[in-house]
């Protein structure tokens, strides 16, 4: 075998080894991105059980919100603590949706505060619809449409 041939093996090898490297690294991508992922809807799931607990924790609130989702009137406070309240809740939930947008747990959470009655649906319309992002609308638009969520 002479020099010529022993350098093309060399550069053969070097760049099966190159190739072999990248491989690895893009693996260890991926495993970190579905770290952060889990990390990050971890984060998300606990701040929403947060909310969930101030509002079964205060009485006054838990009113003032089983009256915003049936859609009943409400004064200028108490429709600032419920839109607030929505608000946080919508925020987490677009964050999850934003890390992995085809995962049917995001849509669980979204659908589960949209199916408790008509005013959080008025307030996705109003609100919700200022709050995020457009593309976020057409997809929770197009679940609601095939959940039968329209009003």
């Amino acid at each position: 075998m002479g020099i010529e041939s022993l350098s093309v093996l060399a550069q053969i090898a070097t760049g099966i080894a190159t190739l072999a490297v990248a491989l690895f690294l893009a693996s260890q991508l991926r495993l970190q991105h579905k770290d952060s992922v889990i990390t990050m809807r971890a984060g998300a799931t606990n701040t929403l059980t947060a909310l969930a607990e101030h509002h079964i924790a205060d009485s006054e609130f838990t009113n003032i919100f089983l009256r915003g989702i049936r859609d009943e009137d409400l004064n200028e406070e108490e429709r600032h603590r419920y839109n607030m309240f929505l608000n946080m809740y919508f925020v987490q939930c677009q964050q999850m949706w934003i890390y992995d947008k085809t995962s049917e747990d995001t849509w669980w959470w979204f659908w589960a505060m949209l199916q408790t009655g008509p005013g959080v649906r008025r307030w996705y319309r109003e609100i919700g619809s200022q709050l995020l992002p457009e593309e976020l609308q057409d997809w929770i638009d197009r679940k609601m449409l095939d959940a039968g969520l329209v009003d």
